[in-house]
């Protein structure tokens, strides 16, 4: 077994972390019973220590993603977004952040805001090579041709030539799209 540890994170960061991922799975197991005040603690408990842990630690990206993650579960979707986007211009090498940016802005209706996110995904994706989770992938695709059918959609039997053009750019796009998931799937298998 090799451990990295990251020097520029202190230790008492990752401790809250692990107080949060603890407070997290409290947190679930709360909700499962029926416990709401258990669940209302363990949520408080996770959101301290994740915040206490940035305060820590405001440069490491993965602390802001779980706030992110967190948040989002939370229902906070406009927070959610700011530790989103704070993790990508920290790392924007990372896939995570761009992913979750762009699930939140498709389910919010702004398409197009998500598609450049899943294009950068796909872009960070493909600088690492193999080394990443096929899934994000997988996730990177499906959602891109969501948001374009959505798009798509939107514009469907509008006369004006400038949607016209937009839709059949968007058509090429989604040809595109389409090359993703099925390279996804193939190296899925």
């Amino acid at each position: 077994v090799v451990f990295l540890v990251a020097t520029n994170v202190p230790q008492p960061a990752r401790w809250c972390q692990n107080i949060a991922d603890s407070a997290t799975q409290l947190l679930s197991e709360a909700e499962a019973a029926g416990d709401e005040p258990g669940a209302t603690a363990a949520r408080e408990r996770a959101n301290v220590a994740l915040s206490t842990a940035i305060s820590l630690a405001p440069t490491d990206f993965q602390l802001h993603h779980d706030l992110g993650l967190f948040l989002m579960d939370a229902g906070d979707d406009v927070s959610a977004r700011r530790s989103f986007q704070r993790a990508a211009s920290i790392y924007p090498f990372c896939p995570r952040p761009h992913l979750a940016l762009a699930v939140l802005l498709g389910a919010s209706g702004r398409h197009r805001a998500a598609l450049r996110h899943y294009e950068a995904a796909r872009a960070a994706v493909s600088r690492h090579g193999g080394g990443q989770d096929r899934n994000i992938v997988l996730d990177v695709a499906l959602g891109a041709a969501c948001c374009l059918l959505a798009l798509r959609e939107r514009h469907r039997g509008s006369l004006d030539e400038m949607q016209a053009t937009t839709s059949a750019l968007r058509a090429e796009r989604l040809e595109e799209v389409v090359a993703w998931l099925r390279g996804a799937l193939a190296d899925s298998d």
